[in-house]
């Protein structure tokens, strides 16, 4: 009988030290993800910053344009069609949703990617199934994705950015 309580102890002791080395695990990599989030908060803040500087410096070669020419500077008009077009084309803006206050009370898989998306803030559709799956277990990243993009059609939810060739999505 002493063998089989040792073995038993020996047992609760691997099963204590896996899921202490999980959470560990896992919180390295929600720490790894929030510092990546922080790292492209801080690349959009820069490249905002350029923007403005850019803007500055464009009213100043106006201005430089019409003290030499004696004309107000107008730009092509299809060009500003295009600039027009892209704009629209990248800025949906987001609807307000109702949030679940927890993913159980969350009904269909919209309001449950919405609350996962409400909790990490922003993310890829690789980094918001998997946060899904920690919740659903039986989370399918077909269907995810397929919801993703018809939150985003119904401006729901809205990029914020790419990740190589990835949506980052944000509500």
């Amino acid at each position: 009988m002493a063998s089989f309580d040792n073995i038993a102890a020996a047992i609760k002791k691997e099963i204590a030290a896996l899921e202490s080395n999980s959470k560990t695990k896992q919180s390295e990599i929600e720490q790894a993800y929030k510092d990546a989030i922080k790292a492209a908060d801080d690349k959009r803040k820069k490249d905002l910053e350029q923007i403005s500087k850019s803007k500055s410096e464009l009213k100043q070669l106006k201005k430089l344009y019409k003290d030499t020419t004696g004309k107000n500077y107008t730009a092509d008009e299809s060009e500003l069609n295009d600039n027009k077009a892209n704009i629209e084309a990248t800025e949906k803006p987001s609807k307000q949703v109702k949030l679940a206050t927890k993913f159980e009370e969350a009904k269909g898989n919209k309001e449950k990617i919405i609350f996962v998306l409400n909790e990490i803030k922003s993310g890829i559709n690789d980094a918001i199934i998997n946060k899904l799956f920690t919740y659903d277990s039986e989370t399918k990243g077909k269907t995810v994705n397929l919801e993703l993009s018809q939150l985003y059609k119904a401006g729901v939810i809205k990029v914020i950015g790419k990740e190589g060739k990835k949506n980052i999505y944000s509500l």
